[in-house]
């Protein structure tokens, strides 16, 4: 008598399960990604269109500044940063400068060269 389970059909037939049972989980596992990237991409529309109607009531709701002209005579005082300190020299730097105004390493970079 022959043994059943050493069959060739039989192992055939065990072998397309097997393939079908991983193939049914596999097309599982992609189908609840798919679900999981759908829900997310309309989450990411709603947060959009909310930031969009955000975006429209903001700039509905400025409204253009109109600037006061300058009286005769006014003028207008600049800012910190731009103001010019009493203390320093205003007068321009053709030629006066030292070896320490400009490092010579921060005009030419000849990559990461470590000191031996």
């Amino acid at each position: 008598m022959e043994n059943i389970s050493n069959s060739p059909n039989t192992e055939d037939y065990m072998l397309e399960k097997k393939f079908e049972i991983m193939l049914d989980m596999n097309n599982k596992k992609i189908a609840n990604e798919i679900s999981k990237l759908s829900s997310m991409i309309s989450k990411l529309n709603d947060e959009i269109a909310s930031i969009k109607k955000e975006l429209g009531k903001g700039i509905a709701a400025k409204a253009p500044v109109a600037e006061e002209p300058l009286e005769y005579g006014a003028r207008e005082i600049p800012s910190n940063s731009v103001r010019p300190k009493p203390n320093d020299d205003l007068k321009p730097r053709y030629g006066d400068y030292s070896p320490e105004d400009v490092p010579i390493g921060k005009i030419f970079y000849f990559g990461n060269k470590k000191p031996r």
